[in-house]
């Protein structure tokens, strides 16, 4: 009967145990589900804006083409390639043009930009989202990547998009639409 005295005791705290495991388990799933997981590529993001809690403000040194600028961040120089798209390389076609969009985009905000960081290729350069504001007086963002998909200075980058913060459908959608009215590096195309 003193065995089953202190079993019955045991029963609260046993319940106990089990509602903070699972309070804890819910935690952390919540926790999982907004972690951008880079092997499983189909996680996404919902919207186009830099992420709070992983995104830096950084000054763009030198814009070197059409997809690569050099920034300093910390005291630091640093080279980004924003991800998810090509731009044309200086002596292609189109490559002054595409450098000249990307300076301009940068230069109209101060050379001052938004980093999403998102890893390292090969070459060492950081692959990024890259922000700009949208304009004085207002919060909102332009995604440097789209934009110059959008104008046609850039190809969507579909081999390795899939990595970008922000997924890749946004630039495969501008890119149709770049091709379809015919801007810049599809100009010649069809």
């Amino acid at each position: 009967m003193k065995r089953m005295k202190q079993a019955m005791n045991l029963i609260p705290v046993g319940v106990l145990v089990v509602l903070i495991a699972g309070l804890s388990f819910q935690k952390w799933q919540t926790f999982q589900a907004s972690t951008l997981d880079y092997n499983h590529p189909n996680q996404r993001p919902q919207g186009l804006a830099p992420s709070p809690g992983r995104s830096e403000r950084w000054e763009v040194v030198n814009v070197i083409d059409g997809d690569t600028l050099t920034v300093k961040a910390e005291g630091k120089d640093d080279l980004i390639r924003p991800c998810g798209i090509d731009a044309p390389q200086l002596g292609q076609p189109m490559g002054n043009d595409a450098r000249e969009k990307l300076r301009s985009l940068v230069s109209a905000v101060g050379n001052q930009v938004i980093v999403v960081p998102s890893e390292r290729d090969r070459s060492g350069l950081l692959l990024a989202e890259v922000f700009v504001s949208a304009g004085k007086g207002t919060e909102e963002e332009k995604l440097l990547n789209y934009e110059l998909v959008r104008v046609g200075m850039a190809r969507h980058y579909q081999q390795y998009s899939d990595r970008c913060p922000n997924g890749s459908e946004f630039l495969a959608e501008a890119e149709q639409v770049a091709k379809g009215k015919r801007l810049g590096v599809w100009a010649g195309e069809y």
